[in-house]
């Protein structure tokens, strides 16, 4: 092999290794960081949170707005204790004449997951609407594949007890 080819071959060769370093450091870098920033986050929404319910969602701004509304604690009430947090005193009101018709399914379990008999809490942004009822669910892939057969799924989670899960 002539010898420009083999030193233009051996930069190649350095570049290309130094490249995949550089590259493969920073993924792992960011693998490491990432969820030290998400700990702490969650950890600090956590803290101004506890007791309350749906994280302090508005349960009935699911039904009327169609979508994740942060309640007011101007606008709540103690029920089944937890403090429920609502958008404004309508909202507050309805809930207070039908608080299981806007009170999240199964406690606010992730009803796909509770299905196969495993007790896992839903998130307030990861929901959904299903013959007038709130169903919450921990990951978006859970969401959709409740909805590939609600019915089964449905059934088989109220067939589990979710004691467990807590309400909202």
């Amino acid at each position: 092999m002539p010898r420009y080819l083999r030193e233009n071959l051996t930069k190649a060769g350095r570049l290309c290794r130094m490249l995949t370093g550089f590259v493969l450091f920073w993924f792992l870098a960011c693998l490491h960081i990432q969820p030290v920033l998400a700990e702490s986050v969650g950890e600090r929404a956590w803290a101004s949170t506890i007791g309350v319910a749906l994280g302090g969602v508005d349960p009935v701004a699911y039904f009327t707005n169609r979508q994740v509304l942060s309640g007011s604690r101007k606008h709540r009430l103690i029920w089944r204790n937890k403090t429920w947090l609502f958008v404004n005193e309508g909202n507050k009101r309805a809930f207070q004449k039908a608080p299981q018709a806007y009170a999240p399914v199964l406690g606010g379990c992730d009803v796909y997951r509770l299905a196969q008999g495993v007790y896992t809490k839903g998130l307030p942004a990861i929901y959904a609407l299903y013959n007038g009822r709130l169903l919450l669910f921990h990951a978006r892939a859970n969401r959709y594949l409740f909805l590939s057969a609600p019915e089964y799924f449905l059934k088989e989670a109220l067939r589990q007890e979710a004691t467990n899960c807590g309400e909202g």
